[in-house]
């Protein structure tokens, strides 16, 4: 039967992103921020746990104020990447509405606060915030930390970046206990080597996949639109997603789904389903000298077979 192309926006294939490079770059950014800003909440607190302690004596009256501490370095090392990733979102197009763009603008209020009450306290030896707003300001940190995280890198499931975060949490105030209650780095030097350490896989991890080179196309066929994506549309190993959905945009289940390359005597082979409306292929060997006609065939939910044939070049 013959199929009709129209116009289609990028859908979200290709393992779950369509990415750009300035986005990839926020998302690298972004974890590394989700570790300074964690990294800033333990300092933050130990050193005032550690002020309080010290006013019984009244000895940290006494002391002079360090040019150079622990939670001035995190601080500004949080505010710093977190920056770079506000900055790095606008560029991309995020507007006031988006909620990554917003996690990082009450973030960066919030560090930028902590910051000033910091210092003027240090400077006029005033006593550390009451516990309960420390916490509060905590919370508020590390909340945006998970709202912040890129949407991309973690499904859009804030349960899974809420645990990730309080896992980071604990594991650095471990790391924290070690390497400074153990007098083996001073605070400053401990807040930039956990950032560095931690940071660095997490910027790996948290930055979404650049779009490969891929073919994408929507069809209507017999009343069915199917949105069909192959990458990366080269001689071997190809990865093909097709999704169905009728004319209002609602998503409609298929079966059967093959799929098969012109000219080569047994490529055809069934599509696995990821969902009724979402079948996908791993295996598409398309052979040497492009271009190359790929067709695919399925069973609607009106029992009805169809079959879409398409060209396809190097991207």
């Amino acid at each position: 039967m013959t199929a009709a192309t129209v116009g289609m926006d990028v859908v979200e294939v290709l393992r779950g992103t369509t990415a750009g490079p300035v986005l990839v770059a926020a998302g690298a950014a972004g974890g590394v921020a989700v570790i300074a800003t964690v990294v800033a909440v333990v300092v933050w607190w130990h050193d005032g746990a550690a002020r309080r302690g010290a006013e019984v004596g009244d000895s940290w009256r006494t002391q002079r104020v360090p040019r150079v501490d622990g939670v001035t370095v995190s601080l500004a090392l949080a505010l710093a990447t977190s920056t770079l990733e506000a900055g790095l979102l606008v560029v991309d197009g995020a507007g006031t509405g988006n909620r990554w763009l917003v996690a990082v603008a009450v973030r960066l209020a919030v560090l930028a606060a902590v910051a000033a009450v910091h210092r003027d306290g240090l400077r006029h030896q005033r006593p550390a915030l009451p516990w309960t707003v420390r916490a509060g300001l905590v919370l508020v940190l590390l909340v945006t930390a998970a709202l912040g995280a890129p949407a991309t890198a973690l499904s859009g499931r804030l349960w899974w970046a809420a645990t990730g975060v309080v896992g980071l949490l604990v594991l650095v105030g471990v790391l924290w206990g070690v390497l400074v209650a153990a007098d083996r780095l001073a605070p400053a030097g401990a807040a930039v080597a956990l950032i560095v350490l931690l940071g660095a896989p997490l910027a790996v991890w948290s930055a979404p996949d650049a779009v490969p080179p891929h073919h994408q196309e929507r069809v209507v066929v017999d009343g069915m639109v199917l949105d069909l994506t192959f990458a990366p549309v080269q001689v071997g190993t190809n990865e093909a997603h097709l999704y169905a959905f009728d004319r209002e945009g609602r998503s409609v289940p298929v079966t059967d789904v093959h799929l098969a390359v012109a000219g080569v005597p047994g490529s055809e082979h069934p599509m696995f389903e990821v969902s009724p409306d979402h079948h996908l292929s791993y295996a598409l060997q398309l052979p040497a000298g492009p271009p190359w006609t790929v067709s695919v065939t399925l069973r609607g939910a009106d029992e009805r077979h169809r079959e879409v044939t398409l060209h396809l070049d190097r991207p």
